[in-house]
């Protein structure tokens, strides 16, 4: 099942050597990338759903949000490791988006955890800060498939050359 799922035996060496669990066989790291992933992914769906249902606090929902997607991103943990991943954040195609995600949900937890009071201004800020952790997950998650910010940079460009 794990060669077919994963093609190749040089691609199972490379995760079985650099994964942050060599010694678990590749199926159960796959099936632990996928739980850990969909964890995150439910996570930040579920704090939405509380929020809009009103039984969420902004605060709560941001940071339910916010540990969503830093369990979606350590994910990769069982496939790839640590080392690879930080690798992998850091090189140069994707340091900028690495960085803004990292700030974002740092700022978004500070914020969420020590600042922020429950006033307009506040809850209106702590909005645009979700908004922007949201839009730099999704740069940092396209900068992983080929052609994938060149491709969301032409339909943004689509959209606004729109003549009405």
């Amino acid at each position: 099942m794990s060669s077919s799922l994963l093609g190749s035996e040089a691609v199972q060496k490379v995760i079985t050597k650099d994964s942050a669990c060599p010694s678990m066989p590749v199926k159960y790291r796959i099936i632990g990338f996928i739980v850990c992933f969909i964890v995150g992914f439910a996570l930040s769906i579920l704090s939405g759903i509380l929020f809009i249902f009103g039984s969420f606090a902004p605060y709560k929902f941001a940071i339910l949000f916010t540990l969503g997607n830093i369990c979606s991103i350590l994910s990769s943990l069982f496939i790839v490791g640590p080392c690879r991943q930080i690798k992998n954040m850091f090189a140069k195609t994707r340091i900028i988006a690495t960085i803004l995600v990292l700030f974002f949900i740092v700022f978004t937890l500070v914020y969420a955890l020590v600042i922020y009071k429950d006033k307009v201004g506040h809850k209106i800020l702590l909005w645009i800060i979700i908004a922007l952790q949201f839009a730099a997950n999704i740069w940092y998650l396209l900068s992983y498939i080929p052609f994938g910010r060149t491709a969301c940079k032409k339909c943004v460009a689509c959209c606004c050359n729109m003549d009405n």
